[in-house]
């Protein structure tokens, strides 16, 4: 049996994220549960998270509009401040500004005496409602968080004001503001600018919101609330020597590493009945309905659409060649080559039969023949007749036409 303690023990020690705070708490901002935690019940100076119940009861007075004067006891704080003197007057709704961004010490005195008549009173108010928040190891001295031997908290009971603080309303919206312009009246009227010490207000995977502290005494201190994915953990670190390396390991150890395992389990809501009695899983299970599948439709034949064969070409008939036409002359003028060489092949044979005989003849003269100026007519073949052996080329020679040129 102890050495299943042990053994369970070591292994939360493992998983746990190590830190350099010497007191922390991380907790389920709805159901208060604590996930992790490092000496939480150790009491220890809460420095300026402190003011987050003098916030509190500013915003839960209802006199935000109403604008308090400066005294000389609020003058004389130490830094951080708003360089107040005495005689000015300040909005209650611009001191909860400063309060939480800019830390200033002069503000939450003029908040205690504005709304307590004095500081020792409102000390003894924020005690009643840090013990109305659950924090039963808390005591109060002064609405600012400065050190004092009585003034004292621990990380567990600033996790419980905490939870209470995001229930007020406007809280959220005064802390999670990056920057506001507070307006000072007096002889004259100034205004200045203060900006949220929180860091990781803005640019960070959670929203974070809440507020940071420091003295000697207390060292580093935050404590404020991380949401993300719709779940909210609540974070105090006390006497952190990293404050911001800190506070982002447990942020993300509760939102992305081995804390998101603590979270406890979403239940999902039984269902009503109209009558008002919650249904069983075995009353709510029903037969499945059959539903008959309609048939397709039958599919249509398809209708096969013989393609005509392409047309032929049209074969045009070219008209037949004629033979160039010339006109046939005595001493072979006009006539074509093919006609010439046939006459010369006609000549040439019937000189081969009468060579004896036959007497020989001047080659005839062949002009240049130009196709495209020759006219389309039939031509007319030399065909020698007569007497070839007188040199008679055609009928009705004389003797004038057997001479040749």
């Amino acid at each position: 049996m102890a050495v299943g303690v042990l053994l369970s023990v070591q292994c939360a020690l493992a998983a746990a994220p190590r830190i350099t705070a010497r007191a922390a708490v991380v907790m389920d901002a709805k159901t208060g549960e604590v996930l992790w935690s490092k000496n939480a019940d150790q009491k220890r100076s809460p420095a300026s998270t402190t003011k987050i119940v003098t916030t509190m009861l500013a915003l839960e007075s209802g006199r935000l509009n109403e604008s308090f004067k400066v005294s000389s006891r609020a003058q004389k704080q130490v830094a951080s401040k708003l360089h107040l003197r005495k005689g000015q007057r300040v909005t209650l709704r611009d001191l909860t500004y400063s309060l939480m961004l800019k830390s200033a010490n002069d503000g939450a005195v003029v908040v205690a005496e504005g709304l307590g008549g004095s500081v020792e009173k409102f000390s003894k108010s924020m005690e009643a409602r840090a013990r109305k928040a659950g924090a039963t190891k808390t005591s109060f001295r002064n609405p600012s968080g400065l050190t004092h031997a009585k003034h004292l908290s621990t990380a567990r009971d600033l996790g419980k004001i905490t939870r209470a603080a995001l229930r007020v309303p406007g809280f959220r919206k005064v802390a999670g503001t990056q920057s506001r312009k507070i307006r000072i009246r007096g002889k004259k009227t100034k205004t200045t600018t203060i900006r949220n010490k929180n860091r990781l207000v803005r640019g960070y995977f959670a929203s974070v919101i809440g507020k940071t502290g420091y003295t000697r005494a207390a060292g580093r201190c935050f404590a404020g609330a991380a949401a993300f994915e719709g779940r909210e953990a609540i974070v105090v670190i006390l006497g952190s020597k990293d404050l911001w390396g800190d506070t982002k390991k447990l942020i993300e150890w509760v939102h992305r590493g081995d804390g998101a395992s603590q979270w406890p389990r979403v239940q999902m809501a039984k269902a009503k009945s109209s009558s008002g009695k919650k249904k069983t899983a075995k009353a709510t299970k029903r037969k499945p309905t059959v539903v008959a599948k309609a048939k397709p439709p039958a599919a249509k034949p398809a209708v096969v659409v013989k393609a005509k064969p392409a047309p032929k070409p049209a074969v045009v008939a070219r008209p037949a060649a004629r033979p160039t036409s010339t006109r046939v002359s005595s001493t072979g003028r006009g006539l074509s080559p093919e006609t010439l060489a046939r006459v010369e092949k006609a000549r040439l044979e019937s000189r081969s039969a009468n060579s004896r005989t036959r007497e020989p003849e001047p080659p005839a003269r062949v002009a240049s023949v130009h196709r495209s100026r020759l006219p389309q007519t039939y031509a007319r073949f030399y065909e020698p007749r007569g007497n070839i052996r007188r040199g008679c080329t055609g009928s009705g020679c004389g003797s004038a036409s057997r001479s040749t040129r």
